[in-house]
């Protein structure tokens, strides 16, 4: 069925995740740095600004989003100033 007869617009999804070829993701307290010794130099390259310019809303798990001591973090800090979903079993 073509999505634009029935006037419905349909949304691109990016799915984006670290690893290194080991596999590796993150350590036992959660900490990325072996994936992004330099974060900075990252956080403002042109990839990055794209990626971010082209996200309209975060979708991450509980683990993730728990990784700040403080949830608020993410206004102001996060790169993605976008709405974040939480995916979990056990809401708030």
């Amino acid at each position: 069925m073509n999505s634009k007869k029935l006037g419905v617009t349909m949304t691109k999804v990016v799915f984006v995740m670290a690893m290194s070829l080991d596999g590796f993701v993150n350590d036992d307290h959660g900490s990325v740095e072996l994936l992004y010794p330099d974060f900075a130099s990252l956080d403002d390259s042109d990839l990055m600004k794209e990626l971010i310019d082209s996200t309209g809303a975060v979708l991450m798990g509980k683990r993730t989003f728990e990784m700040p001591a403080d949830s608020d973090w993410y206004a102001g800090h996060y790169e993605f100033q976008r709405p974040i979903y939480v995916v979990t079993k056990q809401p708030p």
